[in-house]
């Protein structure tokens, strides 16, 4: 598999495999997420097939752990 793609116009996208860790920054805006965003800008992004549990799992633990509540999940 290539690591970026050329499209026909010439334009080149590299691909980048993010973690739960980063979809879970940039959801919950976390300081970093302007970072994260602007290095993916314009990427193909890749992740592992269980990122949907990953990021389901990371978001009950938090909601357990009162680490974050429903109002915060949901006012994105």
């Amino acid at each position: 598999m290539p690591a970026c793609y050329n499209l026909s116009n010439g334009q080149i996208l590299m691909k980048m495999v993010v973690d739960t860790s980063t979809i879970i920054a940039v959801i919950l805006g976390e300081p970093e997420k302007d970072r994260l965003v602007a290095l993916t800008k314009d990427a193909v992004i890749l992740a592992p097939p269980s990122v949907d549990w990953e990021v389901g799992n990371a978001f009950s633990a938090m909601l357990r752990r009162n680490r974050i509540t429903w109002s915060k999940r949901w006012n994105l």
